[in-house]
């Protein structure tokens, strides 16, 4: 019974542990990503200065329109995953998940409840 509750123990911690050092931190990274590349977009559609043909540094502004295209669809993305997360967390009544900080806490895990009666 004591192995039982220590597996759960464990199984909680690592949960939590993939949620704090990979999950969330992937997540912050992709937003971070698709921020900068809409921000390159919005740099290159305002500094280059011809429409059709290629600039001094080969660059047209159609290139910075898709950049901006492709950062909001990113950034319209990870907001969407967020919003999907609390969507299911509220529909499936799972309490204990902190989609804002990443904080997972599963309560305690009755032996019985997981693996049935000894």
């Amino acid at each position: 019974m004591a192995r039982i509750a220590h597996a759960a123990d464990s199984i909680k911690d690592l949960v939590f542990k993939i949620n704090e050092v990979v999950i969330n931190p992937l997540i912050l990274l992709m937003f971070a990503v698709a921020i900068v590349v809409f921000l390159y977009g919005v740099f290159r559609f305002i500094t280059t200065n011809k429409v059709a043909g290629k600039d001094v540094t080969g660059f047209t502004r159609d290139q910075g329109k898709s950049h901006i295209m492709w950062g909001l669809i990113g950034i319209f993305i990870m907001i969407a995953v967020y919003a999907i997360m609390n969507l299911i967390l509220g529909t499936l009544g799972i309490d204990g998940v902190n989609v804002e900080s990443g904080e997972v806490d599963l309560g305690t895990i009755a032996p019985d409840s997981v693996f049935g009666p000894e």
